[in-house]
């Protein structure tokens, strides 16, 4: 009985005391642009470090701003993106993309503490955040 009580109790001691240091940073807030990744089309593609300033911030009212466009994966701050978030989702939905003919949806992730969004490419390509 002892040996089963001691176990009882070292199992719970252990799940106190779990790791939280993965525990993903909120979405609201804002991001910079740390790597991208742009596969050759086998599969290869890795991330590489971003030479942006492009960043984007999201907001509690399931809006975001981003002074790079979302429209393309083009690193260029040509002109201001903005669009609402759904996080039961994990999209983001982009305003004014392609003469509003059709509303675009980019899956986003939280990985490592890093918020990466996909876009819409032949081969995988990919834009990877870190919150400011």
């Amino acid at each position: 009985m002892k040996k089963l009580l001691f176990l009882f109790v070292s199992i719970i001691l252990i799940s106190a005391c779990e790791d939280d240091s993965d525990v993903s940073p909120q979405l609201e807030g804002a991001w910079q642009l740390s790597e991208v990744l742009n596969d050759p089309g086998d599969g290869s593609g890795t991330f590489q470090p971003a030479d942006s300033d492009q960043s984007i911030e999201f907001f509690a009212d399931g809006t975001f701003k981003s002074p790079g466009t979302f429209c393309t994966t083009t690193l260029a701050l040509l002109t201001e993106s903005t669009g609402t978030y759904d996080k039961a989702r994990s999209v983001l939905i982009v305003d004014d993309c392609f003469l509003n003919e059709v509303q675009i949806e980019y899956p986003y992730k939280m990985e490592d503490g890093n918020l990466i969004i996909e876009f819409m490419c032949i081969e995988r390509c990919a834009k990877k955040y870190q919150k400011r």
